[in-house]
């Protein structure tokens, strides 16, 4: 791993995060809308037997779930369920994660839900292209700047 700043990571992620607020989106396409209404009308005690049995077999579950803990981000059993949909790789779940995460610091917020994740991204949500391009800019001298994050240092945005 390149050396560098503790200072240099926030600031760069911080300039990320930006990218990330501004980057261009696109309308959910019919497959993800119909499982984005499906995922919305579900009752707590049915969502979560489904994502207990995902859980136990998903590794973008299990990332979710691991890295979401790590950073101390609360997010909704229905938001979880979202983001997996949401994400084509491990890089890009783990992208969602810290920008959820760096928008609760932003508005001092407690848990995302699927309802806040809606205000967020009301139009849409950012290409596999436009995604593939926030994942460049998170890296610097080789490294993923949100591995060397250290989130809980981050106190404003």
């Amino acid at each position: 791993m390149a050396e560098c700043n503790k200072d240099e990571v926030t600031k760069l992620t911080i300039d990320w995060y930006n990218a990330f607020k501004s980057t261009p989106v696109i309308v959910m396409d019919d497959f993800q809308m119909g499982m984005f209404i499906k995922l919305y009308m579900l009752g707590d005690e049915e969502r979560l037997n489904i994502w207990e049995g995902m859980l136990e077999k998903d590794f973008l579950c299990k990332l979710c779930h691991k890295r979401a803990e790590s950073i101390n981000l609360n997010l909704s059993g229905h938001m979880k369920m979202w983001l997996i949909m949401l994400s084509r790789s491990p890089g890009e779940l783990v992208m969602w994660l810290y920008f959820l995460k760096l928008h609760t610091i932003e508005h001092n917020g407690g848990e995302i839900t699927f309802e806040d994740f809606m205000l967020i991204f009301p139009l849409g949500y950012p290409s596999a292209e436009n995604m593939s391009i926030l994942w460049d800019k998170q890296k610097h001298n080789g490294d993923n700047l949100l591995d060397l994050l250290q989130v809980d240092k981050v106190t404003s945005i």
